[in-house]
């Protein structure tokens, strides 16, 4: 008989959801896997049970269906989306990580937070867990960051913690090198690497759209309640620097960005996820694409919510007539999300702005009151959602208001074999 792999998870006394992927086709199981909490706190799961079988996405192959949840989840088996959100940015490593994830789950607990975004592909290319989709088995780069990636989620259902999966689209250094046909090339016909080193993806290539939604499709299906696309846009470069797109066919960057995301969004219909996209925070200003293909009334008309990055480090000196922008985050971003508001305003089903606010020092050190001086700006505005970014989830805590007087008990998280490698830390986008 298998050894059931045990957690330690720290749950509360009922039975967690049995999750069941489904064919939609012909609505026949395909794998169940049942979670059960056991009076100590601890609970059993068998591994060989929670892995997802291979499935034919990109077509919409793979649907979740929730039995025996607790009470308080909704008949769907889905956990509500809070009526503010209110998060902070996961790497997969942390996620992965027992340690680091208890400590950030104890803080959302402590806190006015209420929502993680968790790589899902992040910009390297690698997959945080074992994927199902085809082309992603093809390509090896699946990391097992998180070994499981249903406890995970299970985990985060029990602690009614928003789960969005945070998803990079079109910088994808692992996709065209496998597949050149696919790549941005140089004028040379060779693969493009920007000044990282890094490869992207040809945003005017319909397999490489097909290939980013079937990922999306997968996290949906798994229990995330929100997909969230980054690097959805062209690379940025100057305008001296030429850049092939094989694919191309006419159609402006713009149109080819949004194309992107309302094809996204008519996929995932069916799985009843918000989708949602990352932009650069002068997006909310500029009267041009900016040369990567984000503008903001396009983009507002085929996503649910907008996450302008209105980083104050990110803002050139002079910008807003500011002389250091970084030095004064609650003006910076007042100001940027005040014109976002503008343009929007009178433009019925335009999407929601929810900015990504910064928690990381890059030239001037931030603290409390720099972050919070940031929250300030976006409530005043009328904006009460929002989400924190530093690139090793290393976040402020007295920044944040406290949830209640006792805080839960700690939690005890599952151990897991060291990677031996350290957490990857993305950088500041």
């Amino acid at each position: 008989m298998a050894q059931h792999k045990t957690g330690s998870f720290l749950l509360a006394l009922f039975a967690l959801p049995a999750l069941l992927i489904l064919s939609p086709a012909a609505g026949a199981p395909c794998e169940a896997a049942p979670a059960r909490a056991l009076i100590s706190g601890r609970f059993s799961l068998p591994p060989r049970r929670l892995q997802l079988r291979p499935s034919p996405l990109p077509s919409p192959a793979v649907r979740l269906r929730a039995r025996q949840w607790p009470a308080f989840f909704p008949a769907a088996g889905r956990l509500p989306r809070p009526r503010e959100v209110r998060g902070i940015y996961v790497t997969g490593w942390v996620a992965g990580s027992p340690e680091r994830l208890r400590s950030l789950v104890e803080l959302v607990e402590r806190t006015e937070l209420n929502t993680m975004v968790i790589d899902v592909k992040d910009d390297q290319g690698t997959l945080t867990y074992r994927s199902s989709v085809p082309l992603a088995r093809e390509l090896g780069q699946s990391r097992f960051k998180v070994q499981n990636i249903q406890e995970l989620l299970s985990l985060l259902y029990t602690h009614r913690i928003y789960p969005i999966a945070r998803l990079v689209v079109f910088k994808d250094n692992v996709l065209p090198r496998r597949h050149p046909e696919l790549a941005v090339q140089d004028e040379q016909g060779r693969v493009w690497r920007d000044k990282k080193g890094l490869t992207w993806a040809d945003p005017y290539n319909r397999r490489v759209w097909e290939y980013n939604v079937a990922l999306a499709k997968e996290a949906a299906a798994l229990g995330f309640r929100e997909i969230q696309f980054d690097y959805v846009r062209f690379p940025d470069v100057p305008r001296t620097t030429t850049l092939i797109f094989p694919a191309q066919d006419g159609r402006s960057k713009v149109e080819v960005i949004r194309d992107f995301l309302r094809y996204a969004r008519r996929e995932l219909r069916p799985y009843g996820v918000k989708v949602t996209a990352d932009v650069f925070g002068l997006v909310t200003t500029a009267q041009d694409d900016l040369g990567i293909g984000q503008h903001l009334e396009e983009l507002a008309e085929v996503v649910d919510y907008l996450h302008p990055m209105v980083y104050p480090s990110h803002y050139a000196r002079g910008e807003y007539g500011l002389a250091d922008p970084d030095a004064v985050p609650y003006t910076t971003v007042k100001l940027s999300l005040s014109d976002a508001l503008r343009r929007l305003s009178g433009r019925p089903g335009s999407a929601r702005i929810i900015p990504w606010l910064q928690d990381f020092s890059l030239y001037h050190v931030y603290g409390p009151a720099e972050v919070r001086a940031q929250i300030k700006a976006a409530q005043e505005l009328g904006l009460h959602e929002w989400l924190l970014w530093n690139p090793r989830n290393e976040y402020t805590v007295t920044a944040l208001q406290p949830r209640r007087a006792n805080p839960p008990a700690a939690l005890r998280l599952a151990a897991q074999p060291p990677s031996g490698r350290a957490p990857y830390a993305p950088p500041h986008r």
